[in-house]
Formats: structure tokens, sequence, C-alpha cells
């Protein structure tokens, strides 16, 4: 038992020291990304968000702004909201064509509307009153003439991207794992299942863990659940590895066999973990704006 929760504690080591030199340069801060389709293509406008925090501006400064700016100041005017202007690198507004997206990445106001300019025509479009949701939060607009829908999260598309999301990050670890178990010797039917249930169960909560990472702290919350979780699993899998694969296999095995596994395996799959989280989100991106 000493060996088992010594290997436990170097691989608990390793973990942290592979998190730390992957994330020590990140800093969580709060955003908001706003997706801009429909009735956009080939058109040029700009975006601003309204605060209801007003901002008392002179005349001299408005007159030394660029005409966008001024124009949008001017149209916020007409409005019970103000225009935001970032204390800190955001810029007030961002030029966009066609289908894009335009991002608020430090401290973004709490409650908002969504302006849109169209130059060509001297039109504006402006959205309800919004609020956001998480720390990081996505909205997708959808432009219809005159007027603008907009869906939290990209909306249904967005929600099932996420359960597929889901799915395949649970079938593939439990590929990577199972494949690592033939390395190892494990080939059984008991051995097999043994693994695969608690892979079941661990990728439920390690994944459950990972969401709430995401909407508690943004894209360095998941990093960092998936870290922390993985790290709990680890503990899980190699007491239970090394518990129960020893008196079921088939094969002559011992423990230390099972928690070379356990290590093993959810190294391969931390690793997977990682690449399918990028490539999730670029995915959803990718869905949410077609």
């Amino acid at each position: 038992m000493k060996k088992v929760f010594t290997f436990i504690l170097v691989s608990v080591c390793a973990f942290f020291a592979m998190g730390l030199t992957a994330f020590a340069d990140i800093g969580p801060k709060p955003s908001l990304t706003i997706d801009v389709t429909g009735d956009v293509k080939g058109k040029e406008y700009y975006i601003a968000l309204l605060s209801p925090h007003e901002t008392h501006y002179t005349d001299e400064y408005v007159d030394k702004q660029p005409s966008v700016w001024r124009e949008l100041y001017g149209f916020s005017l007409t409005d019970e909201y103000y225009i935001y202007n970032s204390p800190a690198v955001d810029r007030v507004y961002y030029g966009m064509t066609g289908s894009d997206s335009a991002t608020w990445g430090y401290h973004p106001p709490q409650e908002f509307k969504i302006l849109l300019y169209f130059p060509e025509s001297g039109s504006f479009i402006v959205s309800e009153k919004l609020e956001k949701y998480a720390f990081s939060s996505y909205f997708t607009v959808k432009v219809n003439g005159d007027a603008m829908t907009v869906d939290k999260n990209g909306g249904v598309r967005g929600v099932w991207v996420e359960i597929g999301g889901l799915i395949i990050r649970i079938a593939l670890t439990v590929l990577i794992e199972i494949g690592v178990a033939f390395g190892f010797g494990y080939r059984g039917k008991r051995e097999l299942r043994l693994i695969l249930i608690m892979n079941i169960i661990t990728q439920i909560f390690l994944n459950a863990l990972i969401a709430f990472g995401d909407y508690r702290i943004g894209a360095f919350g998941a990093f960092l659940a998936n870290i922390v979780g993985e790290i709990a699993v680890l503990i899980a899998e190699a007491l239970v590895y090394s518990a129960k694969l020893p008196k079921i296999t088939e094969q002559e095995t011992n423990s230390r066999r099972a928690l070379g596994y356990a290590f093993i395996a959810n190294l391969a799959s931390f690793l997977g973990g990682v690449v399918l989280m990028f490539l999730t989100g670029l995915i959803f991106r990718l869905v949410v704006r077609s």
C-alpha cells in the first residue's frame, strides 16, 4: 500500500508540473465575444457596446474623435444606454465585413446592448438589453434587414455542438484508455468491463468539472479544471485498478502494472483532452457562424 501511495504522489506532482508549465503565463480575464451573421454578406459595418453607466465627454473631446466614433456616440445620445469606452485595451468599436466576430476581453459591462452601424446606408440596429451569463460569454447576432436576433452561447446550434463534443470526448477517451490497456496486457472481458465502467463514471465527472470551470472562469478555468480533474481521476483509477485488476485479470499481473497503466492511460487521455477542447471550440465557432 505504501508503494501505491508513493506512486500516486509522484503522479500527482507530474500532472501539476505539466499543468503549471502549460498555463503559467495565462491570466483569466472576463470577456464578451459577439459573432455577427445573417444579412451582412459583403457589407462593411461597425459594432459597439452600449452600457447603462453614463460617461461624460466634453465637446472638445468629441470633436477630436473619428467620424465613426461620433456617429456611434450621437446614436447613443438617443438611447437610455451610453457608448461603452473600455478602460484598457479594448476598442470603443470594431470594424467588420460580412460574418465576423468581436471580443471585449477586459472587464466588459455586465449589462449592455449591441449596436451595429452601417455607414453606407447610415442606419443603426440596436439590440434589446442583454446581460453577461458567464465569465466568458458568447452571443450570436443574426441580422435580418433592419432588425437583429441575439442568441446566448450560439443558441440551439451551440447546445448541440456542446452535447456532441461531450459524447465525442468521452468516446475517444474510452478508446484511448482501452487501447493503452491492450498494450499493458489487459484484454479479458472482466478487465475491459472494469476499465469501461470506470471511464464512463470518471469522464462524466471530469467533463462536468471542465464545464463548470469554463462557466465560472472561462478557457483558463476549463484548462485548470482539466488538470485538477485528471489528478482526481488518476487517484481514483489508480486505487481501483491496483486493487481490482490483479484479482480479475486472465493473465499473471500485479498492482505495479495496474498503477503503471493508470498513469499512462490518464496521461494519454489528458493530452488527447487538451487537443479535443481546442477542436471543439473551433467547431463551435464554425457551426454557430454558418
